[in-house]
């Protein structure tokens, strides 16, 4: 987890799941999900959904980071509302906010690369 390891110098975050909680895992998409993986199960799956650590537990280690946080305006698994905590306890990171994008980036993914490509490019010079 990049929040605990300091030898990251940037970090990239699509889409970030913050809280299970905020956004359970529901039967359906545990379903379709499980069948793309190998040797797991959907119950398996939405169990290890229940129980990942919240990202919030990780607001102070992440505070000083130079993160990039991208989300979608047209993400329905992961809407606008599951990101804002996160966005409001890290001042300092830049949040790319891409209107098209659903949660793959599928109508935007030339916009996705370019915003990811020119942030990480500004991180490293």
């Amino acid at each position: 987890l990049a929040a605990l390891d300091r030898s990251f110098k940037a970090i990239v975050s699509i889409c970030p799941f913050i809280d299970g909680t905020d956004v359970p895992l529901s039967p359906q998409y545990a379903f379709e999900w499980a069948n793309m993986l190998h040797d797991i199960s959907s119950d398996r799956l939405k169990d290890e959904w229940d129980h990942l650590t919240p990202i919030m537990t990780y607001k102070d280690q992440l505070i000083d980071r130079n993160i990039l946080l991208v989300t979608g305006g047209q993400d329905t698994l992961f809407p606008l509302s599951h990101h804002q905590p996160l966005i409001k306890v890290l001042p300092h990171a830049r949040w790319a906010h891409l209107i098209d994008g659903d949660h793959t980036f599928n109508t935007c993914r030339k916009q996705l690369v370019e915003v990811v490509v020119d942030w990480l490019s500004n991180q490293i010079n």
